[in-house]
């Protein structure tokens, strides 16, 4: 019989876990950071003074910063998928689905129920400041996880809406995927890479001159190799290319990377097309190298940010306000904001943040996690409370949302 062990919220957030690789988790912290300054920066950057022209290009391009949750997203969860497989020969669908439902939906909705609460109860506020007379009129968009193509209340559940879509299917595919030699596998999943690729190709050339990225920049079609770079590297794994090229392979996205960030939003066509791949194979490059790497250890504090990430990502938008707000009121007569005060609004901001985001983690995701780990596991065979009985696998960054792109 177990003896319980209280552990407290740090220890569980902090506390190493068997089944994580702690770069992983600095890759995922990361990601939040820059989405967090991207759009921090996009909300101040015409109040700001004047900086040059590469930081404002560098910034604007944090928000690819959803594209490595993607792929983190798509390792992370396929990575389990195909454990359980090549371990039992099957997958459990329901025990996928239980662990999606408590995983993401309880604190999605409670952050949707209190933002629409908000609005409601702002909603003079809001018409006056926005012009939106029904600002609550689609909530359901967000709702019903169709907002990447319906633009509910919120701006940034588009992406959640995206990796709903996917992995309510995507377990279904695996099932017969998974079936094949790993040489055909890789094959049949380069293969499904490369439509996404192909549809926006058949945009680009179709769509009318400025209705490419209100249809293409959202869709679950035109998005999902983001994920699939991610599913490549789990089934992949640590032998998808010969060890002694690894290094070789970070660099390289590095350089991907790089590129991307870099580059200023007027760009050819053709490379607006391919643009997505630079960048989830980049950062997919940069996964690879850093499952590679298990023995470098990252900061507690890192670790309990990467297992907060879909918290802290669910709520940035609206404590992110919270910073911007704090230096608006030295706008006035055209005056330009400084670094000093910008620096500070970011770190109300990220403070914000966190705070909504640990919140969020120990008064409604932990709760219901507990609950589903009753609900699955008999009285007998449960043990002590330890962080590494989470589903880490399912604690994915790229589940995490963001706002309109």
């Amino acid at each position: 019989m177990h003896r319980a062990v209280q552990i407290t919220t740090w220890q569980r957030l902090t506390r190493p876990s068997s089944n994580e690789v702690p770069l992983l988790d600095g890759l995922r912290a990361l990601s939040l950071v820059a989405v967090l300054l991207f759009h921090y920066w996009a909300s101040l950057r015409h109040f700001a003074r004047r900086v040059p022209d590469s930081v404002d290009v560098f910034l604007l391009n944090l928000n690819t910063g959803v594209v490595l949750f993607f792929v983190l997203s798509g390792f992370l969860i396929s990575r389990g998928l195909y454990n359980e497989h090549r371990r039992t020969g099957e997958i459990s669908f329901r025990s996928f689905y239980v662990k999606r439902t408590f995983r993401i939906l309880p604190a999605y909705y409670f952050f949707l129920l209190f933002a629409l609460l908000f609005i409601v109860i702002n909603r003079a506020k809001v018409v006056h400041s926005t012009g939106i007379l029904s600002p609550t009129a689609d909530w359901y968009f967000d709702f019903l996880f169709i907002s990447n193509y319906l633009p509910g209340i919120q701006g940034h559940t588009w992406t959640l809406s995206i990796e709903e879509q996917f992995y309510l299917l995507f377990p279904l595919l695996a099932a017969f995927l998974f079936k094949l030699r790993r040489d055909r596998l890789l094959l049949a999943l380069v293969g499904i890479y490369l439509i996404p690729l192909a549809f926006r190709i058949l945009s680009m050339v179709t769509l009318p001159e400025g209705e490419y990225a209100p249809h293409v920049d959202r869709a679950s079609l035109t998005r999902f190799d983001d994920i699939i770079v991610g599913i490549l590297l789990a089934v992949g794994g640590k032998e998808l290319f010969p060890r002694k090229f690894t290094a070789l392979i970070g660099l390289a996205g590095l350089t991907l990377t790089a590129i991307v960030l870099l580059l200023p939003a007027q760009v050819p066509d053709w490379f607006v097309v391919v643009r997505p791949n630079f960048t989830n194979l980049g950062f997919g490059a940069i996964v690879y190298w850093a499952i590679h790497r298990e023995d470098v250890k990252v900061p507690k504090l890192v670790t309990a940010v990467a297992r907060l990430s879909y918290s802290m990502y669910l709520w940035h938008m609206i404590a992110g306000a919270f910073g911007a707000g704090s230096v608006m009121h030295l706008i006035y007569d055209g005056t330009k904001i400084g670094a000093g005060p910008l620096l500070r609004g970011l770190l109300v901001s990220a403070l914000a943040t966190g705070l909504c985001g640990y919140l969020s983690y120990r008064f409604v995701e932990q709760p219901f996690l507990r609950l589903r780990e009753k609900l699955e596991t008999p009285p007998e065979d449960r043990k002590p409370d330890d962080p590494s009985t989470d589903d880490q696998d399912s604690q994915t960054p790229g589940e995490l949302v963001v706002t309109p792109f």
